[in-house]
């Protein structure tokens, strides 16, 4: 499986649906499969998207997109299945790896604030 954080922005539409059906519609099938469970046991679903679907940063763009479309699907999914079940996207920032450390624009994102981002929530 590829890593979409660093995709070609120039993919084929192909790609942009496989990023899409990883990064949106897995998380709606996965709360359809487990609707019943997390009801039954006062449950909560928890998903793992990015600061990029909240803050342009750089980051590919079909990354980006596709990590807004899933913290959007959880708060719509909060929304209708509360209080029964909450639904919630954690969204971590830019880390300072090899791969990131030559964007100056990862950097600036990552610096400002000095690590304000880190202890907010955004939406």
């Amino acid at each position: 499986m590829r890593n979409f954080a660093y995709l070609d922005d120039n993919m084929i539409e192909s790609e942009w649906d496989t990023c899409f059906n990883i990064n949106a519609k897995s998380r709606l099938h996965l709360f359809h499969a487990v609707r019943s469970y997390l009801i039954a046991t006062k449950g909560a679903l928890v998903s793992v998207a990015s600061l990029a679907g909240v803050i342009p940063s750089g980051s590919s763009i079909p990354y980006s997109v596709t990590k807004a479309a899933q913290i959007h699907l959880n708060k719509i999914l909060a929304k209708i299945s509360g209080p029964e079940i909450r639904v919630n996207s954690v969204c971590p920032g830019i880390l300072l790896t090899v791969s990131t450390k030559h964007s100056s624009l990862c950097l600036e994102h990552a610096l400002c604030g000095e690590g304000k981002l880190l202890c907010e929530t955004p939406c």
